[in-house]
């Protein structure tokens, strides 16, 4: 809950890219026929260009010319792409021209680059001496946003720079007295974390293509011998100790000209010494429920949850999922035999766990799926009518009957009932419906409509529909006393709309609890072990209370006795955030504000079994690819 948002982050993401596209800008060779005699060649730093800004790199072509490998770099100014108006450039940006040591690397950096609409050839390796090309991208923040075009190459070589309008041209030769060796070398799997700047090249890493020419990898200067290497090794060890303790580097040996091999075994190995949250100035480190799963659902009275686990072969991910059920005790099993999705968007038990529904992520599609768990059916609802566009789901409280905003190009509330031996489905009205979410509570459809930030209720028996409350979205307690709510309200300088969170009793015969009243349940254990920092207070508004205004809410979560509420806040450019960039927030049914609980690396959280824990779900470099995993916080920690 509370993933569709009133404001959007642009995170900085760093691009790291061998034989696949940059963008959807042109791709060329061209081929010329001439002599490199009389240029000049030369293995220093090449300096030139003009300090331009909003450039992008439109195209890379390669050719062969003469003995030597030749790039061209073509600029312009916007980028139709990016949906700003292109136009000519008659000069090229800022540049500077290096070669670095062992492994060799041409590095090529460029200032002032807002887009990179250009592809790399994927006949790439004609072109000898070079073997690859990946980017980094940095300053994104600014004005002087900064490319870096890393060529791995075979050899060593000497280059001829020049430019002429808005094209720069670069010649490649191979150095003839280069003699290449094997050597010792350090790799960390750490590309991202020097990327966006965590790591300094004070650490004596940079970056190279990996011999599988998609993953990026850290390596330091090559040694002559394996005693210097490991000397390096150890002094390195114990610098990541404090500031990345979680990668493990690794001593290799490389033939001349041969990129190493991606150890994507290091990053898995290192995902539990991971420091995931900090409590009281302290960083934490929490046991992992499932690498490579995200936990999507709980099952009904089992102390088990659904995990939804990526497709991973030779270091890629085939864009399909399995089901997999994971249990406390550790142990783990497929859920649903014989089917891969190809992405989950979200999946609900039944009341007695016998049944699942699943929402599949298909093109510009959401296909509905049941499972049953004793037969292990998979029925494909979608295809039978039940609608190719599902939004919220949910099940009867008792039986088997499952209601759903969805249809085709048009969505209303239906729904599917499975009880007996007949399976039919039908529209609960006949009015359409939008996107949002829904929830079935003591015989009462609840269900919103994200566009117009409306929620009703309605009578399935009947059909009929009311207003109930505003509000973008919503979640019921498990117990079916309180609702929270996701809102858009004006600021309080009423110059533009913010996230508002409340609660309030789920039906018109409960009342909004007050300060020192707990609610239905007496095991509140308010502000058990939780840290003294508190929000704002609460503030009562007939019949809701507001729990949070003006943050910017990332997703909330009730406790299983449904007593608590649990939700994140992004906590956006504050100063000293670190990698924590969230703060996790508990509020207690009856008390006067919500607590801080900790700061934490991920906002994605999932209600646990046990009292006192939630599950977060977090992302991983497996091998080039970011791969879900889950872990279990545990709230009392110190």
């Amino acid at each position: 809950m509370g993933k569709k948002k009133l404001l959007f982050l642009m995170l900085a993401v760093v691009l790291a890219l061998s034989l696949a596209a940059c963008g959807d800008g042109s791709a060329s060779t061209f081929n010329s026929a001439g002599t490199t005699e009389n240029l000049d060649y030369t293995s220093d730093d090449v300096t030139g260009g003009k300090a331009l800004e909003q450039i992008n790199l439109f195209d890379l072509a390669l050719s062969q010319e003469g003995g030597d490998a030749v790039m061209k770099l073509t600029f312009v100014q916007g980028s139709e792409v990016g949906g700003v108006t292109q136009s000519a450039v008659d000069d090229v940006p800022a540049y500077t021209i290096s070669q670095m040591p062992e492994p060799n690397r041409l590095l090529i950096t460029m200032e002032g680059i807002s887009w990179q609409d250009y592809r790399i050839p994927q006949n790439l390796l004609d072109y000898a001496p070079i073997l690859g090309m990946f980017q980094r991208v940095t300053n994104v923040a600014s004005e002087k946003t900064t490319l870096e075009l890393y060529i791995n190459l075979a050899n060593a070589v000497e280059y001829n720079v020049s430019s002429e309008a808005n094209v720069l041209t670069i010649r490649l030769h191979e150095k003839a007295d280069a003699e290449p060796s094997q050597g010792y070398y350090v790799t960390l799997n750490a590309f991202n974390e020097y990327a966006d700047g965590r790591l300094g090249e004070d650490l004596g890493l940079t970056p190279t293509l990996c011999a599988d020419l998609n993953n990026v990898t850290l390596v330091s200067q090559k040694f002559a011998d394996e005693a210097a290497a490991n000397e390096f090794l150890a002094s390195l060890t114990e610098k990541l100790s404090s500031i990345l303790p979680e990668r493990t580097p690794q001593l290799m040996e490389l033939e001349a000209g041969v990129l190493p091999t991606y150890q994507d075994d290091v990053d898995v190995g290192g995902l539990e010494q991971r420091v995931v949250a900090v409590k009281d100035g302290k960083e934490l480190k929490f046991p992992i429920l499932a690498v490579d799963g995200k936990a999507i659902a709980k099952v009904p009275m089992e102390n088990a949850y659904l995990v939804a686990k990526p497709v991973i072969s030779e270091n890629q991910t085939d864009a399909t999922e399995e089901l997999w059920l994971y249990y406390g005790d550790g142990k783990s099993e497929k859920f649903v035999e014989d089917y891969e999705f190809n992405k989950v968007l979200e999946a609900k038990f039944s009341a007695d766990g016998k049944k699942l529904a699943i929402v599949e992520i298909v093109d510009a599609m959401n296909i509905t799926y049941i499972y049953d768990k004793d037969t292990k059916e998979l029925i494909n609802v979608s295809e039978e009518g039940f609608g190719t566009n599902t939004s919220g789901m949910d099940w009867s409280d008792e039986g088997y009957t499952l209601y759903a905003i969805t249809g085709d190009e048009v969505q209303q509330v239906m729904k599917y009932s499975l009880d007996g031996e007949t399976k039919e489905f039908n529209a609960v009205e006949e009015q359409s419906a939008e996107m949002g979410a829904l929830e079935c509570v003591r015989g009462t459809l609840y269900f919103s409509d994200m566009m117009m930030e409306k929620i009703y209720s309605m009578d399935p028996a009947t059909g009929e529909r009311k207003d109930y409350t505003t509000g973008l979205e919503f979640s019921v307690s498990p117990t079916n006393d309180y609702m929270s709510i996701l809102r858009n309200v004006d600021s309080d300088d009423g110059k533009n709309l913010v996230n508002e969170l409340v609660i309030r009793p789920v039906d018109s015969t409960s009342k909004v609890p007050e300060t020192g009243d707990h609610g239905p349940a007496d095991t509140a254990a308010p502000g058990d072990d939780l840290p003294t920092d508190s929000a704002p207070p609460v503030v009562s508004s007939g019949d809701e209370l507001v729990i949070s205004h003006g943050d910017l809410i990332m997703s909330y979560v009730w406790s299983e006795d449904g007593t608590k509420l649990y939700y994140t806040v992004d906590k956006g450019s504050e100063e000293g955030t670190g990698q924590y960039y969230y703060s996790l927030y508990c509020y207690t049914v009856g008390e006067e504000a919500p607590e801080l609980v900790m700061e934490v690396s991920s906002f994605e959280i999932l209600s646990a079994v046990e009292e006192n824990k939630l599950l977060m779900v977090s992302m991983y470099n497996r091998g080039g690819i970011y791969v879900p995993v889950t872990y279990i916080l545990d709230l009392a920690a110190e």
